[in-house]
């Protein structure tokens, strides 16, 4: 035991005292090391040759810093013992080399060997080896795809495990060299694999790429593009408009963002929040414009636009629409009657900027916007005054007037005969209006508002009941009697008063007997005689009231030759022993008419067909 690899107690005592003979004498020596290739390359050997002046090597040891790889006795039986993680890897040889097989990248470092001569101290070299790989591409990283002008960044070329001598940066196919002086903001070195850039600039965009050299190879990474944008600002918005107003329904808007900065893009806010989808919104492909067509009042609101790019953001200044609409309809005249006064008043609301409103009633006049009032006593309100009313908004005027005339039903023909048979319903109906004579063309009229009494045939006021119903209002009024009897037959009135005076209507209703109603021919259900007699009064009237106007026309030159031809004419045509006709004056106030009658023995009630002023009754009677 104790004995290595069959080497004799002997051998191993002679070789002792050889050599402690040899320390005795303390012989120096001189050692290297030379790699063999000097360029080692992944995968393949690397021979680390020792050269020695000293023959005689009792035995030497390989550390990689400081680890133990291998002890070698040149006269031991196997000379060498391996270490791990080595074993496997390593070959000694007797004058102190060692080859490493199958090299690794990290198989680079520092090793040292330690040789014992024969006679002399222990001997010591080191060498350091990199072991190179045929290189692969790098890859160049950029920490954002999108770079804001102005800030600080830093490009990397990623190597992994790859030992590299040079860094080459390459932007545009050209290299980019670390030393140049006119790059200020470019800092970089051969040795290092970072570029960097202060304050970036608009300029420095562009394909970026780097290449990595070593001894054996070289490798250039994918180009990378660096987008380098200009942050968004100043952003406003314009508008197509140039007139002081913008009326609702009417007219469009077009707004126009605009923005400095790269690659805008523009979305629309109103009143703060997303804008809606609406028809009437038209947004550009850009969304750069937007147009509103037609505006609404719901457009009275603040827009702003939105610019971004992948670097900023920033909104513009809201901008406000005014919008102007017209006011609600035409302008409003109207009168109440309160207790003792009229109140007159004049009304256009509605309308953005509100409308200016004038009254003008005698020599009342007020302005005032949307709605003007004014009180009057109703003494001193009188028949043909009137109310006016002026409106005006921007470029819009408007007018009404309210003439204060009796109540006039344009529509009636006065003492209008109704033919209904018994049990039947009959409808009787007043509805005021405007007579064409007061009409004014394109100014909106108004009439007074009215109370309805209507009287039956007994001169007795009707109470509404079961069979007779009756629904007025201001303007209308309309009576209905169900299931009529013989008893309602005769003649009906409706008197209608206002504020400054009163008019009677008059309606007959005829009741049939069960069963013989009004036909096509005979509408009225009358006998044949009966309608005869009517149509010939009806054309007798009528020629009387031609014959009063030529003679009026005539200067009232009217002789009694002419007075007897009047009356010739009318009692040629009237009905033999059946029908009359007469005048009478009627009236109330200062409006003073006459009526034309016309009496057939099929009525109990004398009919009115036509009514005309006073002055020609005046004259027909003297005629």
């Amino acid at each position: 035991m104790g004995i290595s690899r069959g080497l004799s107690a002997r051998t191993l005592l002679l070789s002792a005292i050889v050599l402690l003979g040899l320390w005795s004498r303390q012989i120096s020596a001189n050692i290297s090391i030379n790699p063999i290739p000097k360029t080692p390359v992944v995968g393949e050997n690397v021979l680390l040759s020792v050269y020695s002046d000293t023959v005689n090597i009792f035995t030497f040891s390989w550390y990689r810093d400081k680890n133990l790889m291998i002890t070698y006795v040149p006269t031991a039986n196997p000379p060498e013992n391996i270490f791990p993680p080595y074993k496997g890897r390593l070959r000694g040889f007797p004058n102190g080399s060692m080859e490493i097989l199958e090299l690794n990248t990290n198989d680079s470092g520092l090793y040292i060997v330690e040789i014992q001569a024969i006679g002399q101290q222990i001997l010591k070299a080191n060498v350091t080896i990199i072991v190179y790989n045929v290189l692969t591409p790098p890859t160049l990283k950029i920490p954002l795809e999108f770079i804001a002008e102005g800030i600080d960044m830093q490009l990397e070329c990623q190597v992994g495990s790859q030992n590299v001598d040079t860094y080459i940066f390459i932007k545009d196919a050209e290299n980019i060299s670390c030393a140049q002086t006119n790059q200020t903001n470019i800092s970089c070195s051969d040795s290092s694999p970072f570029l960097n850039f202060h304050s970036i600039r608009k300029s420095d965009s562009g394909n970026y790429s780097c290449t990595i050299v070593n001894l054996i190879s070289n490798s250039t990474s994918r180009p990378q593009e660096l987008r380098v944008l200009v942050k968004i600002s100043n952003v406003t918005i314009s508008s197509n408009v140039t007139s002081a107003y913008l009326w609702a329904s009417e007219d469009s808007i077009n707004l126009m963002c605009i923005a400095q900065g790269d690659e805008p893009k523009f979305s629309w806010s109103y009143n703060g929040t997303s804008l809606s989808p609406d028809p009437r919104y038209h947004l550009s492909i850009s969304n750069e414009s937007l147009t509103i067509s037609p505006l609404t009042r719901s457009d009275v609101a603040a827009f702003t636009c939105t610019a971004n790019n992948s670097v900023s953001q920033e909104n513009s200044t809201p901008i406000n629409l005014t919008i102007s609409w017209r006011p609600d309809g035409r302008i409003q005249c109207g009168v109440d009657l309160l207790e003792e006064e009229v109140r007159l008043q004049c009304s256009w609301p509605g309308g953005s900027p509100a409308a200016d409103v004038q009254l003008q009633f005698q020599s009342i006049n007020g302005t005032q916007q949307n709605e003007v009032t004014r009180n009057v006593s109703k003494d001193k309100v009188t028949v043909g005054d009137r109310l006016t009313c002026h409106g005006s908004q921007i470029d819009k005027m408007d007018k009404c007037y309210f003439d204060f005339v009796v109540p006039q039903a344009p529509t009636l023909l006065n003492g209008s005969m109704t033919s209904v048979k018994e049990g039947e319903n009959v409808v009787l109906k007043v509805i005021l209006g405007i007579s064409s004579s007061n009409a004014t063309k394109s100014l909106s009229a108004m009439i007074l508002p009215a109370k309805f009494t209507w009287i039956n045939q007994t001169q007795s006021i009707i109470q509404p009941n079961g069979r007779f119903e009756i629904n007025s209002d201001n303007y209308s009024s309309r009576l209905q009697i169900s299931q009529v009897i013989q008893g309602d037959q005769g003649e009906y009135v409706c008197e209608v008063t206002n504020l400054v005076g009163k008019t009677i209507f008059s309606f007959i209703v005829n009741i049939t007997e069960t069963g013989i109603g009004p036909s096509i021919e005979n509408p009225g259900g009358l006998s044949s005689g009966a309608v005869a007699g009517i149509v010939i009064g009806v054309l007798v009237g009528l020629a009387l009231i031609g014959l009063a106007v030529y003679l009026i026309l005539r200067e009232k030159k009217k002789t009694s030759n002419g007075a007897n031809t009047v009356r010739s004419q009318a009692a040629s045509h009237q009905p033999e022993g059946s029908n009359s006709m007469h005048l009478d004056k009627q009236g109330q106030g200062d409006l003073n008419y006459a009526e034309l009658k016309f009496t057939n023995q099929a009525h109990t009630q004398p009919v009115v067909y036509a009514s005309i002023p006073e002055t020609t009754y005046s004259e027909i009677k003297r005629s």
